[in-house]
């Protein structure tokens, strides 16, 4: 049964920054090709995120370069300022510790790392995922990534009228590309 058509694929290079629209990318053991492939943790080994640092949002991520299994293309970081800094050079290092202001490590997983339930979605030809379970909203969407100013209005009535149901985790039954307009189609 036909039940819809990708409209937008969107990832997260950088978990927490503001991430980019993509006309097509592969779905991995983990999920979107590359989505929150980057990080920040503490000297405690915790995420950073914009619940600690509500600006983190205002910085826009994308891959600049075709993507590969053994390695990401280069991430190109918009600053809210307007300048355009590469993931690890000093000059991303630098507005990465002003940004934070605490001591943080930069963190990079693999391409390749795994880390309506029991139903199943085919998308396109190739990607099939299982529906496992409902995804709770939490505070991020109450920042927004204009201005890193806090509003609490959408997540109260995501939380009223959705019983806080934001979305649905599933898990990578078979891998593959996806791209705007493809098919979407539930199976049993």
């Amino acid at each position: 049964m036909l039940v819809g058509h990708v409209q937008e694929i969107t990832r997260h290079p950088v978990k927490s920054f503001t991430g980019e629209q993509v006309q097509k990318t592969k779905v991995m053991g983990y999920g979107l090709y590359g989505d929150r492939s980057h990080a920040f943790k503490d000297k405690n080994g915790k995420f950073l995120t914009i619940t600690q640092v509500p600006e983190m949002v205002r910085y826009q991520a994308v891959f600049s370069g075709e993507e590969a299994l053994d390695h990401y293309p280069e991430i190109q970081v918009k600053t809210p300022s307007g300048n355009v800094l590469t993931w690890g050079d000093t000059a991303f290092q630098e507005e990465m510790d002003q940004l934070l202001k605490q001591e943080a490590s930069f963190v990079e997983y693999s391409p390749a790392h795994i880390p309506w339930f029991g139903k199943r979605l085919q998308i396109g030809d190739h990607v099939e995922l299982e529906i496992k379970r409902h995804c709770e909203r939490c505070m991020i969407i109450t920042v927004d990534p204009t201005d890193s100013k806090r509003d609490t209005s959408l997540l109260k009535t995501v939380v009223k009228e959705r019983k806080n149901h934001f979305g649905v985790y599933a898990s990578v039954i078979r891998t593959g590309e996806i791209s705007l307009g493809d098919q979407v189609f539930l199976k049993d």
